[in-house]
């Protein structure tokens, strides 16, 4: 292994030491890779995650103290049997939630949507919940 692949496969694999790298190498064996994460927003952006069921929903802000009535229709479409509000996670939780639904809500949640705005949300869904 030369010196260019093993600084590589150190900074591409953390769990892995240049010794064991190479012995791996060595055996033609690939050196194991973590799944990648679900595509969601960054931890340091400012993204907020909720959780309902089994949906994971993604928004650029907090939910408003008082759910316009779009916002309330979605959810119960989402959760028919769930009668509560989203519960917040945290961005650690998302990584590790693979198989939930994820759904990035619209950007301004307090303001009522156009109807395009309407349209693509509920086509979202739709190609979301078949």
């Amino acid at each position: 292994m030369n010196e260019a692949s093993t600084s590589s496969s150190e900074a591409d694999f953390p769990l892995w030491t240049k010794a064991q790298c190479e012995a791996l190498a060595a055996l033609n064996i690939p050196v194991w890779q973590p799944k990648a994460a679900p595509a969601v927003a960054d931890k340091n952006s400012s993204s907020y995650f909720y959780k309902l069921k089994n949906w994971l929903l993604i928004s650029t802000e907090p939910l408003p103290v008082q759910l316009p009535t779009w916002l309330q229709d979605v959810f119960r479409t989402l959760a028919p049997t769930v009668e509560q509000r989203p519960t917040e996670v945290s961005a650690s939780t998302v990584e590790h939630s693979v198989d939930l639904l994820q759904l990035n809500l619209p950007e301004t949640l307090n303001t009522e949507l156009s109807a395009t705005q309407k349209r693509e949300l509920w086509t979202r869904i739709s190609a979301l919940h078949d």
